[in-house]
């Protein structure tokens, strides 16, 4: 099975193409007649997004589409200015994004839930600058039924039309479920192959043990932002004239000034 990181990344998707498959992200399903064997490329951003990047640019390189799923309800902000830069360079690079929605934050009634999923599309299509057409749902092992799952709006990777005769190949958690993947290269490939990766996974390949990456790599990143951001207030402050003035005039009053 590949090693976390994009060099290994690289390999395989070469590595799927010489055993024959054509990959193409999520919604390329009604192109399938054209193909003998399909991989559809998914990726969930469930992390962090800086970084993700270098991983559309490498199957740019390598001429491969895949559908990134970002969502807007987790802890990054993809309003910030450099998150939706990175997001633009995804398109760039002709990728198409999928709305990465949250159940969890979701209205429990049916037609609320829907105006609600209306209203991320419509915010992430005005953010991409393209129009989303498939939606996925974040957590699914934890986050109940899936209300969005046979959406006749929008593709949905969890609908029954990606469960029958497809094999599902996740590296969640920084761990392959199983070696199911190898079929591919074996003498009875299978068809059709969903493959979900999360990038932020494969960026640091020197870190090899899941928990320590989750320690060492993803915490950091995930903060990094933040710490940006008040370096900068902190940068701020310290130049600002008023608070020079402040500092002055506290002076002046420790020095004996009267302060009536």
């Amino acid at each position: 099975m590949p090693s976390f990181n994009l060099e290994e990344y690289g390999r395989l998707v070469a590595g799927l193409r010489a055993a024959g498959y054509a990959l193409g992200p999520v919604t390329s399903e009604a192109s399938l007649g054209s193909a003998p064997r399909m991989v559809f490329v998914r990726h969930d951003v469930d992390l962090h997004l800086r970084g993700v990047e270098q991983m559309a640019r490498l199957e740019a390189e390598h001429d491969v589409r895949a559908t990134y799923y970002v969502p807007l309800t987790l802890h990054f902000n993809l309003l910030y200015p450099e998150n939706q830069e990175i997001l633009c360079e995804i398109c760039a690079c002709g990728h198409e994004i999928g709305l990465h929605y949250d159940a969890a934050a979701y209205p429990s009634d049916p037609a609320a839930a829907q105006r609600h999923l209306e209203w991320e599309v419509a915010l992430l299509s005005a953010l991409c600058g393209t129009a989303v057409r498939t939606v996925c749902m974040h957590n699914p092992s934890i986050g109940g039924t899936d209300p969005f799952s046979e959406s006749a709006s929008y593709v949905n990777p969890g609908s029954s039309l990606f469960q029958k005769d497809c094999l599902y190949v996740s590296d969640s958690c920084r761990a392959w479920r199983d070696d199911s993947l190898l079929r591919c290269f074996s003498d009875s490939p299978p068809r059709r192959v969903l493959l979900n990766t999360h990038p932020e996974l494969w960026l640091h390949g020197d870190v090899r043990e899941p928990l320590e990456y989750v320690d060492k790599v993803l915490r950091v990143a995930g903060i990094q932002q933040n710490v940006e951001y008040f370096d900068a207030i902190q940068s701020m402050w310290v130049e600002h004239a008023a608070r020079s003035r402040s500092a002055a005039r506290e002076r002046d009053l420790g020095d004996g000034g009267n302060s009536c």
